[in-house]
């Protein structure tokens, strides 16, 4: 049985931290000052996801990366082409977590991958981003 649920929408610019699973170009070492830009609206509407669910990351690395000399340059963007299900829960609703279906471009060379995405809020928001499973090539 479904429950309706308003809207869960967000936007923002964050640092990336590194952990020890963490495998993604450019990103090399702890304290790091790139950040990644990200937006979406999950929703849940009459027992079904609401087909104008979309989600979209942005996260690049590096310096001078116009130049002959460049640093570190690397990109990644994740953009939603469907969505599988959402569960929200925790305290007063502070957790949501999507599974979805997105084209994934890693420095210019796109795969479609199955993935997920955990916003909490509580003291702090952050997103915890899982990218696994090829699936189409």
């Amino acid at each position: 049985m479904g429950r309706d649920f308003t809207p869960d929408v967000g936007h923002g610019v964050q640092s990336l931290s590194l952990t020890a699973s963490d495998v993604l170009a450019g990103l090399t070492q702890q304290g790091q000052t790139d950040s990644a830009d990200y937006g979406f609206t999950v929703d849940y509407r009459n027992g079904a996801l609401d087909c104008r669910n979309d989600f979209h990351l942005n996260y690049a690395t590096g310096v001078r990366c116009s130049t002959p000399n460049p640093v570190n340059c690397h990109r990644l963007t994740v953009t939603a082409n469907s969505f599988d299900w959402l569960v929200i829960d925790q305290d007063n609703d502070s957790r949501a977590t999507f599974k979805s279906v997105a084209s994934v471009t890693v420095d210019g060379s796109t795969i479609t991958n199955v993935f997920t995405v955990e916003p909490v809020r509580g003291p702090g928001v952050y997103l915890v981003i899982g990218v696994s499973g090829v699936v189409d090539q």
